[in-house]
């Protein structure tokens, strides 16, 4: 799990069997750092899905095509 805006690489991701970037999407800061961490990761290929909290439900809102 990486917090705090803390970097993961496409190839530690690739090691992993899951990765969890959390971060507070009402701080700019974490939110334009989690933005980059999303265009890098997914961007080298790693298979991404990002939820969001709503009204205290985790919700999907998106999912990378996994090549098969």
């Amino acid at each position: 799990m990486a917090i705090d805006a803390a970097e993961v690489s496409a190839e530690e991701a690739a090691r992993m069997e899951r990765v969890c970037i959390l971060f507070d999407g009402n701080d700019e800061m974490q939110l334009t750092a989690a933005r980059g961490q999303w265009r890098a990761l997914t961007g080298a290929g790693t298979v991404a899905e990002y939820w969001a909290q709503d009204d205290g439900r985790w919700a999907r809102r998106m999912t990378t095509a996994r090549e098969d």
